[in-house]
């Protein structure tokens, strides 16, 4: 016997069921393969150009780094030898200069008045209505500043007397 034909063979229906179930288990297999691999290769791709963006980030930012640190030492470099000639116009400059910078930040002012008065200035609010081209927001407020300045000053010398002028003209004196 050299060959076997068997035609027209039936399996069994549990066979056949259970053949069905392994075609389709395989077939999801394949499916969940091929999808995983996609994820993964979509997943590479996302991760790679993150990779670059903050590779590309971080060296900008060392570009600025770097930048900014040879400017301050060349602005160093430049008020150091002007200070080694002017010390005090230097001094007096930079303090005004950092003063401007804190103050053109502030949204609220407090001013000390030398009769020892702290006054409230809403300059925020001021300058807000400047730029909006209205009228300032709080108009008494404004008023109540030099009035409240006036009507502290009696409180100040009827507590201190005269001792307290002695020691005002003195320092006018001495700072000329």
């Amino acid at each position: 016997m050299s060959a076997v034909d068997l035609t027209d063979v039936q399996l069994p229906d549990p066979v056949s069921a259970a053949q069905r179930d392994v075609d389709r288990a395989a077939g999801n297999r394949q499916h969940q393969i091929s999808d995983a691999q996609s994820y993964a290769s979509d997943l590479q791709t996302k991760t790679q150009t993150t990779v670059q963006q903050q590779l590309s980030d971080a060296q900008v930012y060392a570009i600025q780094t770097l930048s900014q640190a040879q400017s301050d030492t060349q602005r160093f470099d430049q008020l150091a030898a002007a200070y080694a000639l002017q010390p005090k116009v230097l001094r007096d400059r930079l303090y005004i200069q950092t003063i401007s910078d804190i103050l053109s930040h502030a949204h609220k002012i407090f001013v000390d008045a030398r009769a020892g008065n702290v006054i409230y200035v809403p300059l925020d609010k001021l300058t807000d209505a400047a730029h909006e081209g209205a009228k300032p927001a709080a108009p008494d407020a404004a008023a109540a500043v030099p009035a409240t300045a006036a009507a502290a000053a009696p409180d100040r010398e009827s507590a201190s007397g005269e001792r307290q002028s002695d020691e005002d003209r003195s320092r006018a004196r001495g700072g000329r």
